[in-house]
């Protein structure tokens, strides 16, 4: 084992730790634009809008994107290179995506 090890581990550990919790706070902040009356914040509340509702269904459709979605988001914060950049902006884009597609069926 040579002596660089144990500092790439606790930057590691860092690295996930600052992501979980910023993750967090995103799921958070997209609870909260979920519930907002403004359908142009609820728009970025992306797969966390169908948590609003009492629907099973709609939790289980809510709970399969985000959880797709939110792990390709933050790759970036773990591990930085082109392939995570371009797949954080990516899922980024599906996440509005999302949201938006919820707006559209909503107003039907």
């Amino acid at each position: 084992m040579s002596a660089i090890e144990p500092r790439t581990h606790s930057r590691l550990f860092v690295r996930l730790a600052g992501t979980t919790l910023a993750a967090m706070a995103f799921l958070f902040l997209c609870w909260i634009m979920a519930g907002s009356v403004y359908g142009d914040t609820r728009l970025l509340a992306g797969p966390v809008g169908f948590f609003r509702t009492q629907s099973v269904a709609d939790k289980i459709g809510g709970a399969v994107p985000t959880g797709i979605l939110l792990p390709c988001i933050f790759a970036v914060g773990v591990w930085r290179n082109t392939a995570t950049i371009a797949l954080s902006i990516l899922a980024a884009f599906c996440w509005i995506a999302v949201g938006i597609w919820i707006e559209g069926i909503a107003s039907v």
